[in-house]
């Protein structure tokens, strides 16, 4: 049986070595970094429709989920970015926001929550 070809990268100064076709989120989890997320889990297909899990790829025009993204040889991956982290809070206070507005779940129904709950995190997103 062949071996796996490994690539070596570097997640928030720290070099870790992973099967090539490993994704940044299993890197990460690899290496002890905790990459926030919320609609992954390793055992469903990836959607990857959250985007709570955006990082910063050194070189990158923009932010990358790291639940659908693959490793590469000599990538230096940003968890912690000023961009992810306003990704990460703003994705934190929606969904709070989401789960605490009884008031709103109330009023509209499970369809227009969601839909405005989205546009929030759009809004959100692309005005850091």
């Amino acid at each position: 049986m062949a071996e796996r070809e490994q690539v070596t990268l570097t997640i928030e100064g720290l070099e870790v070595t992973v099967p090539k076709g490993t994704t940044i989120i299993e890197a990460a989890k690899q290496a002890g970094v905790l990459i926030p997320h919320y609609c992954y889990h390793p055992g469903l297909p990836v959607a990857g429709v959250c985007r709570m899990c955006l990082v910063g790829i050194e070189g990158a025009p923009k932010l990358m989920p790291a639940c659908t993204t693959e490793v590469a040889d000599g990538q230096v991956i940003l968890t912690e970015s000023e961009q992810a982290r306003k990704i990460h809070d703003a994705f934190g206070t929606i969904v709070r926001e989401g789960r605490v507005a009884d008031d709103l779940t109330e009023r509209h129904d499970d369809e227009t929550l969601t839909e405005m709950l989205m546009g929030a995190f759009y809004v959100l997103m692309f005005n850091w």
